[in-house]
Protein backbone atom coordinates (compact mmCIF):
# COMPACT_ATOMS: atom_id res chain seq x y z
CA UNK A 1 0.00 0.00 0.00
CA UNK A 2 1.31 3.56 -0.97
CA UNK A 3 0.25 7.11 -1.05
CA UNK A 4 1.92 10.11 -1.82
CA UNK A 5 2.94 13.08 0.35
CA UNK A 6 2.97 16.45 -0.23
CA UNK A 7 6.06 18.11 -2.06
CA UNK A 8 8.60 18.97 0.55
CA UNK A 9 7.09 17.04 3.17
CA UNK A 10 8.44 14.20 5.29
CA UNK A 11 7.31 11.57 8.15
CA UNK A 12 8.17 9.55 10.96
CA UNK A 13 5.92 6.94 12.94
CA UNK A 14 4.95 6.48 16.86
CA UNK A 15 3.53 3.07 17.14
CA UNK A 16 -0.07 2.21 16.77
CA UNK A 17 -0.65 2.97 13.53
CA UNK A 18 -0.14 6.34 13.58
CA UNK A 19 1.47 8.40 10.96
CA UNK A 20 3.37 11.87 11.91
CA UNK A 21 4.02 13.96 8.47
CA UNK A 22 5.72 17.39 8.58
CA UNK A 23 4.74 19.80 5.77
CA UNK A 24 6.63 22.17 3.87
CA UNK A 25 5.57 24.54 5.84
CA UNK A 26 6.65 23.16 8.80
CA UNK A 27 3.42 21.79 10.24
CA UNK A 28 3.35 18.55 12.05
CA UNK A 29 0.06 16.51 10.82
CA UNK A 30 -1.05 12.88 12.04
CA UNK A 31 -2.55 10.33 10.24
CA UNK A 32 -4.06 7.03 10.97
CA UNK A 33 -3.28 3.80 8.74
CA UNK A 34 -6.81 2.51 8.20
CA UNK A 35 -5.92 0.04 5.52
CA UNK A 36 -6.60 -3.28 7.72
CA UNK A 37 -10.23 -2.57 7.49
CA UNK A 38 -10.02 -0.93 3.66
CA UNK A 39 -9.52 2.62 4.77
CA UNK A 40 -7.20 4.88 3.77
CA UNK A 41 -3.50 4.85 4.61
CA UNK A 42 -3.47 8.58 5.75
CA UNK A 43 -6.90 9.44 7.57
CA UNK A 44 -6.69 12.79 9.04
CA UNK A 45 -6.23 13.01 12.89
CA UNK A 46 -5.19 16.01 14.12
CA UNK A 47 -3.09 19.36 13.09
CA UNK A 48 -0.71 20.50 15.54
CA UNK A 49 0.42 23.74 13.85
CA UNK A 50 3.72 24.57 12.33
CA UNK A 51 7.54 25.39 13.86
CA UNK A 52 8.53 21.83 12.84
CA UNK A 53 10.74 22.79 10.05
CA UNK A 54 13.54 23.85 12.71
CA UNK A 55 14.46 20.72 13.23
CA UNK A 56 16.83 18.10 11.28
CA UNK A 57 15.87 15.03 11.82
CA UNK A 58 12.47 13.92 13.97
CA UNK A 59 11.96 10.04 15.19
CA UNK A 60 9.73 8.56 17.42
CA UNK A 61 9.56 4.92 19.05
CA UNK A 62 6.31 4.41 19.93
CA UNK A 63 6.66 5.28 24.15
CA UNK A 64 4.89 8.56 24.18
CA UNK A 65 7.96 10.31 23.43
CA UNK A 66 9.28 12.57 19.85
CA UNK A 67 12.88 13.08 19.73
CA UNK A 68 13.69 16.53 17.43
CA UNK A 69 16.70 17.33 16.57
CA UNK A 70 17.29 20.68 15.76
CA UNK A 71 19.34 22.58 12.79
CA UNK A 72 21.90 24.26 15.77
CA UNK A 73 22.69 20.72 17.12
CA UNK A 74 20.48 20.60 20.03
CA UNK A 75 17.66 17.66 20.80
CA UNK A 76 14.12 18.61 21.98
CA UNK A 77 11.85 15.61 23.58
CA UNK A 78 8.47 15.83 23.62
CA UNK A 79 5.60 13.62 25.21
CA UNK A 80 2.65 12.48 23.42
CA UNK A 81 -0.39 11.93 25.37
CA UNK A 82 -2.33 9.05 24.21
CA UNK A 83 -0.16 8.13 21.20
CA UNK A 84 -2.50 5.44 20.11
CA UNK A 85 -5.17 7.96 19.36
CA UNK A 86 -2.66 10.66 17.53
CA UNK A 87 -4.70 13.57 19.07
CA UNK A 88 -3.28 13.67 22.21
CA UNK A 89 -1.77 16.75 23.28
CA UNK A 90 2.47 17.54 22.70
CA UNK A 91 4.33 18.74 25.29
CA UNK A 92 8.01 19.77 25.44
CA UNK A 93 9.26 18.06 28.40
CA UNK A 94 13.57 18.40 28.04
CA UNK A 95 16.14 19.78 25.43
CA UNK A 96 19.59 18.18 25.94
CA UNK A 97 22.56 20.37 24.75
CA UNK A 98 24.30 19.40 22.05
CA UNK A 99 27.30 18.28 23.37
CA UNK A 100 25.88 15.29 24.75
CA UNK A 101 27.31 12.19 23.53
CA UNK A 102 24.27 10.72 22.30
CA UNK A 103 22.99 14.13 20.74
CA UNK A 104 26.20 14.67 18.47
CA UNK A 105 26.45 10.95 17.41
CA UNK A 106 22.78 11.69 16.20
CA UNK A 107 23.80 14.86 14.43
CA UNK A 108 26.89 12.90 12.75
CA UNK A 109 24.60 9.86 11.96
CA UNK A 110 23.84 8.64 8.33
CA UNK A 111 20.68 7.65 10.38
CA UNK A 112 18.74 8.07 13.13
CA UNK A 113 15.59 5.59 14.35
CA UNK A 114 13.96 4.77 17.95
CA UNK A 115 12.49 1.62 19.12
CA UNK A 116 10.52 2.38 22.69
CA UNK A 117 12.99 4.42 24.39
CA UNK A 118 15.75 3.38 22.91
CA UNK A 119 17.60 5.68 19.97
CA UNK A 120 20.05 3.92 17.30
CA UNK A 121 22.18 5.71 14.94
CA UNK A 122 23.80 4.19 12.02
CA UNK A 123 26.97 5.72 10.93
CA UNK A 124 28.39 3.90 7.50
CA UNK A 125 32.20 2.54 6.71
CA UNK A 126 34.71 4.53 5.30
CA UNK A 127 37.51 3.41 3.28
CA UNK A 128 40.15 2.92 6.26
CA UNK A 129 37.49 1.04 8.68
CA UNK A 130 33.96 -0.24 9.07
CA UNK A 131 31.07 1.38 10.37
CA UNK A 132 28.84 0.10 13.35
CA UNK A 133 25.00 0.95 15.03
CA UNK A 134 25.10 2.12 18.09
CA UNK A 135 22.09 2.46 21.15
CA UNK A 136 21.41 5.01 23.53
CA UNK A 137 18.66 4.53 26.08
CA UNK A 138 16.74 7.60 27.01
CA UNK A 139 15.79 7.89 30.75
CA UNK A 140 13.43 10.63 32.33
CA UNK A 141 14.73 9.64 36.00
CA UNK A 142 15.30 12.47 38.12
CA UNK A 143 19.58 12.71 38.93
CA UNK A 144 20.01 10.62 36.18
CA UNK A 145 21.86 11.39 32.99
CA UNK A 146 19.14 11.60 29.27
CA UNK A 147 21.25 9.16 27.84
CA UNK A 148 22.76 5.63 28.80
CA UNK A 149 26.32 5.57 27.55
CA UNK A 150 26.53 4.04 23.62
CA UNK A 151 26.32 0.55 23.22
CA UNK A 152 27.68 -1.15 19.76
CA UNK A 153 24.78 -3.55 18.53
CA UNK A 154 25.90 -3.75 14.75
CA UNK A 155 29.47 -3.95 13.87
CA UNK A 156 30.93 -4.09 10.20
CA UNK A 157 28.77 -1.83 8.48
CA UNK A 158 29.33 -0.83 5.07
CA UNK A 159 30.48 2.14 3.23
CA UNK A 160 27.65 1.88 1.39
CA UNK A 161 24.82 1.06 4.51
CA UNK A 162 22.81 4.26 5.00
CA UNK A 163 19.69 3.22 6.02
CA UNK A 164 18.14 1.21 9.23
CA UNK A 165 15.54 0.75 11.36
CA UNK A 166 13.92 -1.48 14.34
CA UNK A 167 10.90 -3.83 13.37
CA UNK A 168 10.44 -4.45 17.53
CA UNK A 169 12.81 -4.91 20.05
CA UNK A 170 15.71 -6.85 19.60
CA UNK A 171 16.18 -6.35 15.72
CA UNK A 172 18.11 -4.44 13.56
CA UNK A 173 17.30 -3.96 9.59
CA UNK A 174 20.03 -1.95 7.81
CA UNK A 175 20.12 -1.60 3.93
CA UNK A 176 22.69 -0.79 2.09
CA UNK A 177 23.23 0.48 -1.88
CA UNK A 178 24.07 -1.98 -4.59
CA UNK A 179 24.99 -2.24 -8.13
CA UNK A 180 21.34 -3.54 -8.78
CA UNK A 181 19.55 -1.01 -7.04
CA UNK A 182 17.85 -3.74 -5.01
CA UNK A 183 17.51 -2.53 -1.94
CA UNK A 184 17.90 -5.68 0.05
CA UNK A 185 17.77 -5.76 3.96
CA UNK A 186 19.98 -7.20 6.20
CA UNK A 187 18.50 -8.44 9.81
CA UNK A 188 20.47 -8.57 13.00
CA UNK A 189 19.20 -9.87 16.14
CA UNK A 190 20.03 -10.52 19.99
CA UNK A 191 20.87 -8.72 23.16
CA UNK A 192 24.42 -6.52 23.08
CA UNK A 193 26.27 -7.04 20.22
CA UNK A 194 23.21 -8.44 17.72
CA UNK A 195 24.65 -11.54 14.72
CA UNK A 196 23.35 -11.27 11.27
CA UNK A 197 20.14 -13.36 10.93
CA UNK A 198 19.16 -13.02 7.44
CA UNK A 199 21.26 -11.38 4.82
CA UNK A 200 18.29 -11.04 2.43
CA UNK A 201 15.66 -10.46 4.62
CA UNK A 202 13.66 -8.13 1.84
CA UNK A 203 14.35 -6.51 -0.89
CA UNK A 204 12.99 -2.95 -2.25
CA UNK A 205 13.77 -0.84 0.40
CA UNK A 206 14.58 2.88 -0.72
CA UNK A 207 14.44 6.12 1.15
CA UNK A 208 13.79 6.57 4.39
CA UNK A 209 12.19 3.54 6.36
CA UNK A 210 10.48 3.75 9.58
CA UNK A 211 8.60 0.28 11.30
CA UNK A 212 5.53 -0.13 12.70
CA UNK A 213 3.68 -2.75 13.49
CA UNK A 214 0.10 -3.06 11.79
CA UNK A 215 -2.36 -5.50 9.75
CA UNK A 216 -1.64 -5.58 5.99
CA UNK A 217 -4.60 -7.41 5.49
CA UNK A 218 -7.90 -6.39 5.11
CA UNK A 219 -10.40 -9.35 6.23
CA UNK A 220 -12.05 -10.65 2.87
CA UNK A 221 -15.96 -9.84 2.16
CA UNK A 222 -18.63 -12.04 3.54
CA UNK A 223 -19.67 -13.35 0.34
CA UNK A 224 -16.23 -14.46 -0.68
CA UNK A 225 -15.80 -17.92 -1.84
CA UNK A 226 -12.48 -19.78 -2.49
CA UNK A 227 -12.22 -21.00 -6.16
CA UNK A 228 -11.88 -24.87 -7.19
CA UNK A 229 -10.43 -25.94 -10.70
CA UNK A 230 -9.88 -23.71 -13.07
CA UNK A 231 -10.68 -19.84 -12.66
CA UNK A 232 -12.97 -18.41 -14.32
CA UNK A 233 -12.51 -16.57 -17.67
CA UNK A 234 -11.58 -12.35 -17.27
CA UNK A 235 -13.89 -10.28 -18.49
CA UNK A 236 -12.57 -8.52 -22.16
CA UNK A 237 -10.50 -5.13 -21.49
CA UNK A 238 -12.23 -2.18 -21.96
CA UNK A 239 -11.59 -0.30 -25.76
CA UNK A 240 -8.78 1.97 -25.44
CA UNK A 241 -9.92 5.40 -26.19
CA UNK A 242 -8.19 7.62 -28.82
CA UNK A 243 -7.69 10.78 -29.36
CA UNK A 244 -8.19 11.95 -33.08
CA UNK A 245 -7.29 15.41 -32.81
CA UNK A 246 -4.27 16.05 -34.72
CA UNK A 247 -0.34 15.98 -33.71
CA UNK A 248 0.70 19.66 -32.79
CA UNK A 249 2.96 21.10 -36.03
CA UNK A 250 6.91 20.48 -34.94
CA UNK A 251 8.64 23.62 -33.64
CA UNK A 252 10.77 25.17 -36.07
CA UNK A 253 14.50 24.61 -34.70
CA UNK A 254 15.28 28.07 -36.05
CA UNK A 255 13.37 30.00 -33.58
CA UNK A 256 13.48 30.28 -29.56
CA UNK A 257 10.03 29.73 -27.83
CA UNK A 258 8.71 28.91 -24.69
CA UNK A 259 5.81 29.91 -21.88
CA UNK A 260 6.05 32.03 -18.82
CA UNK A 261 3.06 31.71 -15.95
CA UNK A 262 2.69 33.56 -12.45
CA UNK A 263 3.06 31.17 -9.57
CA UNK A 264 -0.31 29.90 -9.17
CA UNK A 265 0.32 28.49 -12.80
CA UNK A 266 -1.72 31.77 -15.07
CA UNK A 267 -0.37 32.91 -18.51
CA UNK A 268 2.27 35.47 -17.72
CA UNK A 269 0.56 37.64 -20.65
CA UNK A 270 1.98 41.44 -22.36
CA UNK A 271 5.84 41.35 -20.68
CA UNK A 272 9.19 41.85 -22.35
CA UNK A 273 11.15 38.88 -22.64
CA UNK A 274 15.01 39.40 -24.12
CA UNK A 275 17.13 36.36 -25.46
CA UNK A 276 20.87 36.37 -25.14
CA UNK A 277 23.87 34.15 -26.53
CA UNK A 278 25.42 32.14 -23.58
CA UNK A 279 27.91 30.46 -24.63
CA UNK A 280 29.83 33.66 -26.21
CA UNK A 281 32.04 34.15 -23.41
CA UNK A 282 35.66 34.34 -22.94
CA UNK A 283 37.85 32.78 -20.01
CA UNK A 284 38.32 36.22 -18.54
CA UNK A 285 36.75 36.70 -14.86
CA UNK A 286 35.75 39.99 -15.28
CA UNK A 287 31.94 40.68 -16.14
CA UNK A 288 31.00 40.93 -19.35
CA UNK A 289 27.50 41.61 -21.24
CA UNK A 290 25.68 38.88 -23.22
CA UNK A 291 24.87 39.72 -26.42
CA UNK A 292 20.87 40.00 -27.24
CA UNK A 293 19.68 37.39 -30.51
CA UNK A 294 16.06 39.00 -30.14
CA UNK A 295 13.09 40.45 -28.13
CA UNK A 296 9.12 39.10 -27.82
CA UNK A 297 6.48 39.98 -26.14
CA UNK A 298 4.03 37.17 -24.38
CA UNK A 299 1.35 36.13 -25.51
CA UNK A 300 -2.36 36.29 -23.89
CA UNK A 301 -1.40 32.31 -22.92
CA UNK A 302 2.48 33.08 -21.87
CA UNK A 303 3.64 32.02 -24.76
CA UNK A 304 6.21 33.80 -26.88
CA UNK A 305 8.94 33.10 -29.73
CA UNK A 306 12.15 34.78 -31.09
CA UNK A 307 13.25 33.79 -34.67
CA UNK A 308 17.23 33.45 -35.18
CA UNK A 309 18.80 36.18 -37.00
CA UNK A 310 19.29 36.27 -40.87
CA UNK A 311 22.75 36.42 -40.25
CA UNK A 312 24.62 35.56 -36.96
CA UNK A 313 26.58 37.40 -34.26
CA UNK A 314 29.96 37.03 -35.24
CA UNK A 315 30.84 35.35 -31.58
CA UNK A 316 27.28 33.25 -31.54
CA UNK A 317 28.10 31.83 -34.92
CA UNK A 318 31.92 30.51 -33.71
CA UNK A 319 30.00 29.24 -29.81
CA UNK A 320 27.31 27.35 -32.26
CA UNK A 321 30.33 25.51 -34.54
CA UNK A 322 32.26 25.03 -31.31
CA UNK A 323 28.82 23.08 -30.25
CA UNK A 324 27.53 20.83 -32.93
CA UNK A 325 25.35 23.98 -34.74
CA UNK A 326 23.31 24.42 -31.62
CA UNK A 327 23.19 28.21 -30.18
CA UNK A 328 22.05 27.94 -26.28
CA UNK A 329 20.50 30.85 -25.02
CA UNK A 330 18.35 32.28 -21.95
CA UNK A 331 15.08 34.05 -22.13
CA UNK A 332 14.44 36.97 -18.97
CA UNK A 333 11.65 38.17 -18.32
CA UNK A 334 11.21 41.46 -15.95
CA UNK A 335 7.73 42.58 -14.79
CA UNK A 336 6.60 44.18 -11.13
CA UNK A 337 3.62 43.85 -9.09
CA UNK A 338 1.07 47.09 -8.58
CA UNK A 339 2.98 46.97 -4.61
CA UNK A 340 6.28 47.35 -6.46
CA UNK A 341 7.57 43.91 -5.80
CA UNK A 342 10.02 42.87 -8.85
CA UNK A 343 9.47 39.67 -10.50
CA UNK A 344 12.10 37.97 -12.62
CA UNK A 345 11.56 34.69 -15.02
CA UNK A 346 14.32 32.96 -16.02
CA UNK A 347 14.59 29.90 -18.81
CA UNK A 348 17.18 28.13 -20.42
CA UNK A 349 16.39 27.60 -24.69
CA UNK A 350 18.14 26.23 -27.81
CA UNK A 351 17.97 26.72 -31.48
CA UNK A 352 19.74 25.98 -34.41
CA UNK A 353 20.13 27.21 -37.58
CA UNK A 354 19.05 25.88 -41.07
CA UNK A 355 22.87 25.30 -41.94
CA UNK A 356 23.40 23.31 -38.98
CA UNK A 357 23.81 19.71 -38.61
CA UNK A 358 20.50 17.14 -38.56
CA UNK A 359 21.55 16.02 -35.09
CA UNK A 360 21.71 19.33 -33.66
CA UNK A 361 18.20 20.27 -35.23
CA UNK A 362 16.85 16.84 -33.95
CA UNK A 363 17.89 17.83 -30.40
CA UNK A 364 16.43 21.73 -30.75
CA UNK A 365 13.17 19.51 -32.02
CA UNK A 366 13.14 16.99 -29.00
CA UNK A 367 13.76 19.81 -26.29
CA UNK A 368 10.56 20.98 -27.43
CA UNK A 369 8.34 18.41 -27.12
CA UNK A 370 8.67 19.52 -23.05
CA UNK A 371 6.26 22.46 -22.91
CA UNK A 372 6.66 22.83 -18.89
CA UNK A 373 6.34 26.65 -19.09
CA UNK A 374 9.20 28.93 -16.63
CA UNK A 375 7.41 30.41 -13.45
CA UNK A 376 8.70 34.03 -12.73
CA UNK A 377 9.50 33.85 -9.06
CA UNK A 378 9.71 37.50 -6.86
CA UNK A 379 13.08 38.65 -6.63
CA UNK A 380 14.33 39.57 -2.81
CA UNK A 381 16.69 41.10 -1.21
CA UNK A 382 18.88 38.16 -0.95
CA UNK A 383 19.54 38.15 -4.58
CA UNK A 384 20.86 41.14 -4.86
CA UNK A 385 23.92 40.20 -3.10
CA UNK A 386 26.85 37.86 -3.95
CA UNK A 387 26.81 34.88 -1.85
CA UNK A 388 30.56 33.18 -1.32
CA UNK A 389 30.31 30.14 -3.02
CA UNK A 390 29.84 26.87 -0.61
CA UNK A 391 32.53 24.25 0.31
CA UNK A 392 32.97 20.69 -0.02
CA UNK A 393 32.22 19.85 3.46
CA UNK A 394 28.94 22.59 3.31
CA UNK A 395 27.70 20.88 0.13
CA UNK A 396 28.13 17.38 1.67
CA UNK A 397 24.69 18.22 3.55
CA UNK A 398 22.57 18.72 1.15
CA UNK A 399 20.02 16.85 0.00
CA UNK A 400 21.14 15.71 -3.08
CA UNK A 401 24.82 15.14 -2.02
CA UNK A 402 23.29 12.89 0.91
CA UNK A 403 21.55 10.80 -1.76
CA UNK A 404 24.71 10.49 -4.16
CA UNK A 405 25.88 8.75 -1.29
CA UNK A 406 23.22 5.66 -2.14
CA UNK A 407 23.70 5.95 -5.52
CA UNK A 408 20.14 4.48 -5.91
CA UNK A 409 17.18 6.40 -7.54
CA UNK A 410 14.59 6.81 -5.15
CA UNK A 411 12.73 9.02 -6.90
CA UNK A 412 11.60 6.87 -9.85
CA UNK A 413 8.97 8.27 -12.06
CA UNK A 414 8.60 11.10 -9.52
CA UNK A 415 9.77 14.96 -10.64
CA UNK A 416 12.24 16.57 -8.99
CA UNK A 417 12.04 19.12 -6.08
CA UNK A 418 11.41 21.87 -7.12
CA UNK A 419 13.38 23.44 -4.94
CA UNK A 420 16.91 22.49 -3.48
CA UNK A 421 19.72 23.99 -1.42
CA UNK A 422 23.81 23.28 -2.25
CA UNK A 423 24.12 23.45 2.00
CA UNK A 424 21.45 21.65 3.79
CA UNK A 425 18.53 19.94 3.26
CA UNK A 426 15.52 20.44 0.74
CA UNK A 427 14.14 24.02 1.68
CA UNK A 428 11.20 25.11 3.59
CA UNK A 429 8.71 27.42 3.03
CA UNK A 430 6.70 29.01 0.27
CA UNK A 431 9.40 31.35 -1.66
CA UNK A 432 6.51 33.38 -3.14
CA UNK A 433 5.45 34.88 0.24
CA UNK A 434 8.03 38.00 0.46
CA UNK A 435 7.44 40.06 3.70
CA UNK A 436 4.23 38.02 4.77
CA UNK A 437 2.74 38.51 0.98
CA UNK A 438 1.59 35.87 -1.17
CA UNK A 439 2.77 36.91 -5.02
CA UNK A 440 1.78 33.94 -6.36
CA UNK A 441 -1.67 35.32 -7.97
CA UNK A 442 -0.42 38.55 -8.05
CA UNK A 443 -0.66 40.85 -11.28
CA UNK A 444 2.78 41.33 -12.88
CA UNK A 445 3.14 44.56 -15.49
CA UNK A 446 6.07 45.94 -17.71
CA UNK A 447 8.76 47.30 -16.09
CA UNK A 448 9.68 50.79 -17.07
CA UNK A 449 12.59 49.80 -19.62
CA UNK A 450 11.22 46.60 -20.63
CA UNK A 451 14.13 43.89 -19.76
CA UNK A 452 17.79 44.70 -18.38
CA UNK A 453 20.90 43.76 -20.37
CA UNK A 454 22.54 40.35 -18.70
CA UNK A 455 26.46 40.67 -17.65
CA UNK A 456 27.95 37.22 -17.03
CA UNK A 457 31.07 36.25 -15.38
CA UNK A 458 32.63 32.95 -14.44
CA UNK A 459 33.10 32.34 -11.02
CA UNK A 460 34.55 29.16 -10.90
CA UNK A 461 36.13 26.09 -12.86
CA UNK A 462 35.98 22.44 -12.18
CA UNK A 463 36.05 19.34 -14.26
CA UNK A 464 34.04 16.16 -13.63
CA UNK A 465 32.97 12.74 -15.30
CA UNK A 466 30.16 11.02 -15.53
CA UNK A 467 28.76 7.81 -16.68
CA UNK A 468 27.91 8.13 -20.52
CA UNK A 469 26.97 4.22 -20.14
CA UNK A 470 27.26 0.54 -18.77
CA UNK A 471 27.29 -2.93 -20.79
CA UNK A 472 26.38 -5.64 -18.99
CA UNK A 473 26.76 -9.07 -19.87
CA UNK A 474 26.26 -12.59 -17.99
CA UNK A 475 28.92 -14.90 -17.17
CA UNK A 476 31.65 -15.82 -19.81
CA UNK A 477 29.86 -13.60 -22.37
CA UNK A 478 30.46 -10.48 -23.94
CA UNK A 479 29.30 -6.76 -23.52
CA UNK A 480 30.21 -4.56 -26.10
CA UNK A 481 29.54 -0.19 -26.06
CA UNK A 482 30.48 1.81 -29.24
CA UNK A 483 29.98 5.77 -29.73
CA UNK A 484 30.00 7.49 -33.04
CA UNK A 485 32.62 10.49 -33.07
CA UNK A 486 30.01 12.50 -32.62
CA UNK A 487 28.57 13.08 -28.68
CA UNK A 488 25.70 15.30 -28.02
CA UNK A 489 23.01 15.66 -25.31
CA UNK A 490 20.14 18.06 -24.20
CA UNK A 491 20.60 18.72 -20.13
CA UNK A 492 17.96 20.89 -18.17
CA UNK A 493 19.68 23.71 -16.02
CA UNK A 494 19.04 24.69 -12.52
CA UNK A 495 19.20 28.51 -11.33
CA UNK A 496 19.63 29.92 -8.42
CA UNK A 497 16.61 32.18 -7.37
CA UNK A 498 17.25 33.66 -3.76
CA UNK A 499 18.90 30.64 -1.70
CA UNK A 500 17.15 28.19 -3.66
CA UNK A 501 17.70 26.29 -6.91
CA UNK A 502 15.29 24.73 -8.96
CA UNK A 503 15.11 23.54 -12.93
CA UNK A 504 14.69 26.57 -15.51
CA UNK A 505 14.74 25.12 -18.96
CA UNK A 506 17.78 23.01 -20.68
CA UNK A 507 20.74 23.53 -23.13
CA UNK A 508 22.26 21.38 -25.76
CA UNK A 509 26.11 20.43 -25.46
CA UNK A 510 28.24 18.69 -28.24
CA UNK A 511 31.34 16.96 -28.01
CA UNK A 512 33.40 15.09 -30.48
CA UNK A 513 34.78 11.97 -28.02
CA UNK A 514 35.05 8.31 -28.99
CA UNK A 515 35.27 5.04 -27.74
CA UNK A 516 34.81 1.58 -27.78
CA UNK A 517 35.26 -1.23 -25.48
CA UNK A 518 34.42 -4.68 -25.13
CA UNK A 519 34.99 -6.67 -22.15
CA UNK A 520 33.85 -10.01 -20.45
CA UNK A 521 31.31 -10.07 -17.78
CA UNK A 522 30.38 -6.48 -17.63
CA UNK A 523 32.31 -3.57 -19.08
CA UNK A 524 31.52 0.09 -17.84
CA UNK A 525 32.94 3.24 -19.92
CA UNK A 526 33.21 6.66 -18.68
CA UNK A 527 33.55 9.87 -20.89
CA UNK A 528 33.69 14.12 -20.27
CA UNK A 529 32.51 16.62 -22.51
CA UNK A 530 35.26 18.53 -21.88
CA UNK A 531 35.33 22.08 -19.24
CA UNK A 532 33.19 22.44 -17.04
CA UNK A 533 32.43 25.90 -16.24
CA UNK A 534 30.88 26.03 -12.62
CA UNK A 535 29.79 28.86 -10.01
CA UNK A 536 29.14 25.70 -7.64
CA UNK A 537 30.62 22.14 -7.56
CA UNK A 538 29.76 20.31 -10.75
CA UNK A 539 29.00 16.30 -9.64
CA UNK A 540 26.44 13.42 -10.97
CA UNK A 541 23.96 14.09 -8.79
CA UNK A 542 20.49 13.29 -9.19
CA UNK A 543 17.97 15.95 -7.69
CA UNK A 544 20.99 18.41 -6.58
CA UNK A 545 21.44 21.35 -6.07
CA UNK A 546 23.02 22.36 -9.36
CA UNK A 547 20.99 19.20 -11.21
CA UNK A 548 20.12 18.78 -14.72
CA UNK A 549 18.19 16.28 -16.18
CA UNK A 550 19.49 14.62 -19.55
CA UNK A 551 17.77 13.77 -22.51
CA UNK A 552 20.67 12.04 -24.72
CA UNK A 553 20.42 11.07 -28.36
CA UNK A 554 21.16 7.69 -30.41
CA UNK A 555 24.66 8.43 -29.99
CA UNK A 556 24.64 10.56 -26.65
CA UNK A 557 26.53 11.26 -23.97
CA UNK A 558 26.48 13.42 -20.89
CA UNK A 559 27.78 16.31 -20.30
CA UNK A 560 28.40 19.95 -18.20
CA UNK A 561 28.08 23.21 -18.37
CA UNK A 562 27.40 25.59 -15.89
CA UNK A 563 27.45 30.21 -16.45
CA UNK A 564 26.52 32.89 -13.99
CA UNK A 565 24.31 35.81 -14.27
CA UNK A 566 26.14 38.76 -12.94
CA UNK A 567 25.38 38.12 -8.58
CA UNK A 568 22.81 34.99 -9.12
CA UNK A 569 24.88 32.05 -10.07
CA UNK A 570 24.01 28.93 -11.90
CA UNK A 571 25.41 25.58 -12.50
CA UNK A 572 24.33 22.03 -14.10
CA UNK A 573 25.18 19.07 -14.07
CA UNK A 574 24.12 15.70 -15.88
CA UNK A 575 22.10 12.71 -14.75
CA UNK A 576 22.61 9.02 -15.46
Amino acid sequence: MSTPLDTHSRFFTGGHGIISVVTGEGALKTYKDNTATGGSLLTSVRDYGGGWNNYATIVSGGAGRIFALSYTGSLDIFSVADPASGAGAITKVKTVAATNDAVIAMDGANDVWAQGSTIYTLKRGIADRLGEVRQWTYSEAAGAAPFSAATVVVSGVGTKTLTGWSPGPGTIYTVGATPDHSGVARSYTGSGLTELANGDVGSGFHGDVHADIASYLASPPADAKPIFGSAPPEEPAPQAVTDASPDPAPQNPAEFTGRFTLGNGSPAAGLPVRVEAIDITSESTVEEELTTLGTAVTAADGTWKVSLPATLPADVSQAATANGGAINAVAHLDGQTASGQIMRGTDFVMAAPASAPAAARALVTSAAEDDTPSRIRPVTEAMMQESPQPNEVQTAHSWASRGEQNSVDTLGEQPLPEYQSDTSGLPQGDPYIVKGVDTKAMEVRPMDGGCDRTKTKIIDRQIRYTAVVEGHAAWDSKATVKYDSKLSTNIEVAVKTGSNWTIEGSVTLGSAISASTATRTRARTTASSGRSRSSTRSTRKRGSATTARTRTSATGSRAVSTRSRAAEPWASTART
